[in-house]
């Protein structure tokens, strides 16, 4: 299964890098070798990232990462480009149709071919990826932190049947997308017109190239603030089941964490509604949200999309919040490397001598060996909820907000929306029906969290943060709620505005 010996150090005096060897993330010429900056001498994760280095802290630095943010041939040489061409054809296969009923309405033979398309791209990708890695070997050099082969079949099932709930949110996202396109709530440009030379071209190009980095920005902020125990206890930490990762974990989120996870397509549309973009922009980021959850969560060093930073997150559970590393940078929660850490700000220490490493690496050989793939049986273990406090929150959350989202779009009457909103908040003052529904899609989770680690959870609210000084932790909370939150009442509220001038 997944092969645990390190590539001998004669390999990489051998090898001679070649200018096409990077393109589209492959490293040394192949798909499941080690980044290039690995040192193979070193055990897996234990070469720090050039990117992090201690003596590239700085503006200067920071500077030189978001000027990268728009280079080409940067984006050639990543995983960006595989992605892409996923995000391309799938497009030109299962165009969006805005100018079609279907899309106007939100027909269920549209919504149909939409939910297909997620599911379809979702699951053939992390598929791919669990044969190559948990069934046939193909990776090798697992992390510090893998103590297994793959992971048993009851929590393979768990992290598939969660996964299926964020292809289920990259539907609904896609579906409002094309519902606030086709009724004229968000202008759009064309294909004509966003793919041919002039301002709108350029734009359009500009975009495409910068969703990865708009992406890792919105994920730092919004993880952060699902980190924070009011959130990570009712929902991040179903993520945080997986330490010993799998490619299905990536996705395997609470579904209000999908929520949130997806908001970077509400913030396309926001640009959107004063640049015109392309639907292809909105359509890219969402698939690049589906397909970038895979990458840091293979859990070995020598796989395509391997990810140190994540799987160190993971790991240490209190850094490295971001997808890249300038906002961890800036904000003290970088983790170069496992073993001693010349950034890390926390509280988790470890020794990082030879010694050390060499009886962790027997032991991890030891584990891993003992534990196949899908062993075990299935259990109702991790399907259950923990308290009634999780039951509280999950029937709140979901099965109520959602409904009365369902009916604020197509059933208002169901709930007297009508009868409810406008809310008068002060003189001439009021709150609309679509504002005030978007603003409970986006807040009343936190908000409802917050009340129940009040009543249930001894801990600060603001653990793992609860160290950090006003000063240091405010301007920090402030910008990740808003991150986290903003992006969806942006959806919710166009969304709402269509359905409810409909009605």
């Amino acid at each position: 299964m997944c092969r645990t010996e390190h590539v001998a150090p004669a390999r990489v005096a051998a090898y001679e890098p070649k200018w096409w060897h990077g393109i589209a993330g492959m490293n040394r010429g192949g798909a499941m070798n080690p980044p290039t900056w690995v040192d193979m001498d070193k055990a897996p994760g234990y070469t720090t990232q050039p990117h992090v280095a201690p003596e590239k802290m700085g503006v200067g630095h920071i500077a030189t990462v978001l000027k990268g943010t728009f280079n080409p041939v940067g984006f050639a040489y990543s995983p960006n480009l595989v992605w892409l061409a996923i995000a391309a054809v799938a497009y030109v296969q299962c165009p969006m149709e805005l100018d079609s009923e279907g899309a106007r309405t939100l027909s269920w033979e549209y919504c149909l071919k939409r939910i297909q398309l997620h599911y379809a791209i979702t699951i053939s990708f992390y598929g791919f990826w669990t044969v190559a890695i948990n069934v046939l070997g193909l990776a090798s050099r697992p992390f510090p932190s893998q103590t297994e082969q793959g992971p048993p079949l009851s929590r393979f099932i768990h992290n598939v049947w969660y996964s299926m709930w964020g292809a289920a949110q990259a539907s609904i996202w896609d579906l409002l997308c094309a519902y606030v396109f086709a009724n004229g709530r968000v202008p759009y440009a064309t294909d004509a017109e966003a793919f041919a030379p002039g301002v709108t071209g350029a734009i359009t190009v500009l975009m495409i190239l910068a969703v990865g980095e708009l992406r890792n920005a919105h994920f730092f902020f919004a993880h952060v603030m699902i980190h924070l125990n009011f959130l990570y206890k009712w929902v991040h930490s179903l993520h945080h089941r997986n330490v010993s990762l799998d490619v299905w974990s990536g996705l395997c989120m609470h579904p209000v964490e999908h929520v949130y996870y997806y908001g970077g397509c509400g913030i396309v549309m926001f640009l959107g509604s004063f640049l015109g973009l392309s639907p292809f922009v909105v359509f890219w980021i969402n698939i690049h949200t589906t397909l970038a959850a895979a990458a840091g969560h293979s859990g070995m060093e020598g796989a395509w999309q391997s990810e140190q930073f994540h799987t160190l997150h993971h790991a240490k559970f209190e850094c490295n919040y971001g997808g890249s590393n300038v906002l961890d940078l800036v904000f003290g929660t970088c983790r170069e490397k496992f073993g001693e850490s010349q950034l890390y700000q926390g509280a988790w220490q470890e020794a990082d001598t030879a010694a050390d490493r060499n009886a962790e690496a027997k032991e991890q050989a030891k584990r891993i060996a003992e534990r196949p793939f899908l062993r075990g049986g299935a259990t109702l273990r991790g399907a259950l909820w923990a308290t009634q406090y999780n039951a509280v929150f999950d029937m709140a959350c979901v099965a109520g907000l959602w409904t009365y989202f369902y009916c604020a779009m197509f059933a208002p009457e169901q709930i007297d929306l009508h009868g409810t909103f406008p809310i008068e908040v002060a003189d001439g003052v009021s709150i609309s029906a679509a504002a005030g529904v978007a603003a409970l899609m986006a807040w009343f989770p936190p908000a409802l969290g917050l009340l129940l680690i009040v009543i249930a959870d001894k801990k600060s609210w603001r653990w793992p943060f609860h160290q950090w000084s006003a000063v240091r932790f405010v301007p920090f909370f402030l910008l990740a709620n808003t991150a986290a939150a903003l992006p969806v009442a942006v959806m919710a509220k166009y969304a709402l505005d269509v359905a409810i001038a409909a009605h």
